[in-house]
């Protein structure tokens, strides 16, 4: 026997639940042709280098119990303050035949879903706000999220904003943003009062931008204190993203419409670079050629996902690393650099001396590190709750002056901490990276 849950609001439930905020939403048909909603990133607290948030563009997801019967209904935003940000209005049309299906109506665009008749179970909802919406989440806090059928209001959810302060802005993390294939040079933004459209536009790069600041944009460090409009409307606390704007930069994937990402790389850019590397690799350079044109060119790391990267780091006073990168996982990786002539293998698979030898460096070096952990990572420019594990990695030869089958031996072989690539490794690293890049 099925049993069904009586109707909720008989026993003075909410039928409508707010879940949260998502990253992505869509409606996808299953295998069984049946409508569903698939959603990404579903979250209750939002975490942001920057407040005021423009809330453009953000998507709610809500649940209504028993779609067919669902009462028409306000559903509110608030601030902390108490201020309304956001309404949405829902109601739902009834349609008998999965052909033309159930349509979730609002003033907010709520998404159709089918939902037979007679089967009081929750069915997601997420509507999208409207494109003239010009609503900001002006501070960090809890913002309560309410139900309204007539005079009651009822509480069905609340969303955490929460501020995350941005790093600074060193030259390691600026090398880390670089090596980002999604990695955004120039973030722009711009607030207005409504009702006078008195208002500022400010943006943060990798570095200063003449040509913006003739067209009367402003360097978000220079922004004042706070922005009281001209009508004295609109008044709005600046400390937050005169500090931290610069957060945002090499997060392309920042969904809000009133923020703009200029892009650090086109995919024509990566192309070029990638031949450039492959054509220096040809003339058999030296190492410090080859180690100025990864400075110069840092999306050649990418495949370690640094995070920060430091050139030349010192490893206590004995030695001085080519490449040091603190990466997503807060492992930190020491890369030594050799030429890319250096010979890898010997006539009967063995490893050749100048391998090895580059082998004993690194080895020497997390020798050191386990000795003097702290000192070693401080010493980098980092402090040691940074840093998870230490690794090594050597990037040296060309994989055209091996043995084919010596050589797929030779990358399959482990070296306890350390990893080893040849340079073609790290050019078809960056040739899978651009396949993967849609062209703008």
């Amino acid at each position: 026997m099925t049993f069904w849950p009586q109707k909720l609001m008989a026993q003075n439930v909410p039928d409508i639940a707010f879940l949260g905020v998502c990253e992505r939403s869509a409606q996808v048909t299953d295998a069984n042709q049946l409508l569903a909603h698939s959603i990404l990133g579903l979250k209750q607290v939002v975490l942001s280098h920057i407040f005021p948030i423009p809330l453009k563009g953000f998507q709610f997801a809500f649940a209504l119990y028993d779609p067919p019967n669902f009462v028409p209904a306000k559903v509110y935003i608030w601030s902390p303050t108490g201020k309304e940000l956001m309404k949405f209005s829902m109601k739902m049309e009834q349609i008998d035949t999965p052909t033309n299906i159930a349509d979730g109506q609002s003033e907010d665009l709520i998404k159709p879903i089918y939902a037979p008749v007679g089967f009081p179970t929750w069915m997601f909802v997420v509507p999208t706000t409207p494109p003239d919406v010009n609503v900001l989440a002006e501070k960090p806090g809890l913002y309560k999220v309410t139900l309204r059928r007539g005079k009651d209001d009822i509480s069905i959810g609340c969303i955490g904003f929460a501020h995350v302060p941005a790093p600074p802005l060193t030259d390691d993390r600026i090398a880390a943003i670089r090596s980002s294939p999604h990695a955004a040079k120039i973030v722009r933004m711009s607030l207005a009062c409504q009702n006078c459209n008195d208002g500022l536009r400010f943006y943060a790069g990798l570095e200063h931008n003449e040509k913006l600041k003739k067209d009367g944009w402003t360097w978000y460090s220079e922004l004042p204190a706070s922005f009281k409009c001209k009508c004295r409307r609109t008044e709005i606390d600046l400390g937050i993203l005169r500090d931290n704007l610069h957060g945002l930069l090499g997060l392309t994937t920042e969904r809000r419409l009133d923020i703009s990402f200029t892009r650090l790389y086109e995919q024509s850019v990566l192309e070029v670079t990638c031949n450039r590397f492959e054509a220096l690799l040809n003339q058999k350079p030296d190492e410090e050629s080859v180690q100025k044109f990864i400075k110069d060119n840092p999306i050649l790391l990418n495949q370690f996902s640094p995070e920060r990267i430091f050139y030349k780091p010192p490893i206590l006073s004995r030695y001085e690393g080519d490449i040091a990168i603190l990466n997503n996982k807060k492992e930190l990786l020491l890369i030594e650099l050799e030429k890319p002539e250096t010979r890898l293998l010997i006539k009967n698979g063995g490893i050749a001396a100048p391998m090895q030898h580059a082998l004993d460096q690194v080895r020497d070096w997390l020798h050191l590190t386990d000795r003097h952990r702290s000192a070693v990572i401080e010493g980098i420019g980092l402090e040691p709750n940074e840093v998870t594990s230490v690794k090594g990695i050597v990037i040296l030869g060309r994989d055209r002056n091996c043995n084919a089958k010596h050589l797929r031996k030779l990358k399959w072989t482990g070296f306890d901490r350390t990893t080893f690539f040849t340079y073609d490794d790290v050019l078809k690293s960056l040739t899978s990276l651009i396949r993967t890049m849609a062209p703008l």
